[in-house]
């Protein structure tokens, strides 16, 4: 008996333990994984677990172990609802349609009052790019749990993809008065005045949601791109470097890195990195264009002429536009 109360006593430790990396901590989701996995496997083949290494798997944008995590959850115990509104945003960024259809239409089948049943629906409208619909879903979420969080979050990025700027900010305003450690929330505040170009405004939410989460990649990304627009040439480097180091296969990174050396002229580092990105992102018509523009300052004509016409076969018609309208902004400046 005490050494089963012993081990029953291990097994309780350990999932406090990696709950609260993942729940209170917040930034911990690589030691939350590691401790769940040292669990016995009768406990760790269990829904509340693997919906748990799921949200930390997204939590670190690996979308494809969340969804093998909560893959095998639905497989262990199908009427399992808590947390799923996580497998269906990793669904969403997976872009695997079919997938969400049938996670949303099995989840309303289960329970048509459960906010993340509706959160789930929603984001299946929003993946087909139905907003108006999937807005109604995430409202239905919101009615039915007024303290939903997440609804409120993700029908901020529903606004911010529709381009409605202030009813991003109010949604995600709403979450964070309910969450305040909701980061998510924060990156979307910093993204709508991003988008607003009120970039000083921008890298201050982007600075809250690092407090918070400050391991996550695509935070030091959205931080290095606002102190580039401001000029901060060095402390966007320094913010780039550190978006890298954490994720090696974050591409938007690296392409902003690229972005700042061109900036501060040096054109072949810049060059060598967007080489690198290519072979990374082939058809990236962004990285292209950009190319151009390096060759072109490099005085290289003929390798521009060839890489702008690559960009512009993959589409990239608008960013060589933006990039020509740049360069005659900055010859008037100089003038």
């Amino acid at each position: 008996m005490p050494g089963a109360f012993r081990n029953r006593c291990a097994v309780a430790a350990c999932l406090f333990y990696a709950a609260r990396l993942i729940v209170a901590v917040r930034c911990r989701e690589q030691e939350s994984i590691a401790a769940f996995e040292r669990l016995p496997p009768e406990q760790y083949r269990t829904a509340w677990v693997l919906c748990c290494v799921g949200k930390a798997h997204a939590e670190c944008a690996d979308y494809v172990s969340a969804e093998e995590s909560y893959s095998l959850a639905r497989t262990v115990c199908p009427h399992h609802l808590a947390g799923l509104e996580h497998y269906s945003t990793a669904l969403w960024h997976l872009k695997k349609d079919a997938a969400l259809a049938y996670l949303a239409h099995e989840v309303i089948m289960l329970d048509r009052l459960s906010p993340a049943a509706w959160c789930i629906v929603g984001n299946c409208f929003s993946l087909q790019r139905e907003h108006e619909a999937a807005q109604r879903a995430f409202a239905r979420a919101q009615a039915l749990d007024v303290e939903c969080t997440y609804a409120y979050t993700l029908a901020g990025h529903e606004y911010f993809a529709a381009e409605d700027w202030e009813q991003a900010k109010r949604s995600y305003r709403v979450a964070t008065a309910l969450d305040a450690r909701h980061y998510n929330a924060w990156y979307g505040l910093g993204a709508v005045f991003m988008k607003t170009e009120k970039f000083d405004i921008a890298e201050f939410h982007f600075l809250k949601a690092l407090k918070i989460n400050p391991r996550s990649s695509v935070l030091y990304c959205c931080l290095g791109q606002a102190l580039h627009a401001q000029g901060k040439l060095d402390d966007a480097m320094q913010s780039l470097n550190l978006a890298v180091q954490l994720d090696s296969r974050n591409p938007l990174a690296r392409y902003e890195r690229a972005n700042v050396l061109v900036s501060l002229g040096a054109l072949q580092e810049a060059l060598a990195e967007l080489t690198a990105l290519k072979d990374v992102a082939p058809r990236e018509a962004s990285v292209y264009v950009l190319m151009s523009k390096v060759y072109k300052k490099l005085k290289q004509p003929s390798m521009a002429s060839l890489y702008a016409g690559t960009g512009a076969d993959l589409g990239g018609a608008k960013e060589q536009h933006k990039e020509e309208d740049g360069e005659e902004q900055e010859s008037v400046a100089e003038v």
